[in-house]
């Protein structure tokens, strides 16, 4: 067999194999990234609009209501009850008990509970991600991990 050019039937195949081995991993690998960035994101997104509306409430003397059900962030004018905007986030968010969050921030930027927003993503603490939850009191707001029963 002096002189034989290209692949054997065997030889391709094997290579197919391992192509499509690596790809499977990495496409897992690559999957999981991708939804670990996106609660991070959503943090940082709830983040800064509470605390933007905390500073505008401040500013106007304007009071604001918040809900967070789901994939959905409402921000409504509490007295008048009209909705402003609706954000759509990436991935779902909720209280720690498991359901709707809802609070709302008066004219001096106060808000009116304390609450933990916590992802809701299924298996969210083997992503490892820096941060999953946002603890809201009366005068902060904090991204932290959820360990179970608190935003550290």
């Amino acid at each position: 067999m002096k002189g034989r050019k290209g692949f054997t039937l065997i030889e391709a195949i094997v290579i197919l194999i391992i192509v499509a081995v690596l790809s499977s991993l990495a496409l897992h690998s690559y999957s999981r990234w991708k939804l670990k960035t996106e609660v991070e994101r959503d943090v940082r997104t709830l983040e800064t609009t509470i605390n933007k509306l905390r500073m505008e409430a401040f500013s106007r003397k304007r009071s604001y209501k918040l809900e967070i059900v789901d994939k959905s962030l409402t921000v409504k004018d509490a007295s008048t009850d009209e909705v402003l905007y609706t954000y759509q986030l990436l991935t779902p968010f909720g209280s720690s008990s498991g359901g709707r969050v809802t609070f709302t921030i008066d004219r001096k930027g106060i808000i009116s509970v304390r609450r933990n927003i916590i992802s809701k993503v299924r298996g969210i603490s083997s992503l490892n991600p820096d941060f999953d939850c946002i603890s809201v009191g009366k005068t902060y707001v904090r991204v932290g991990r959820w360990n179970g029963t608190a935003c550290k």
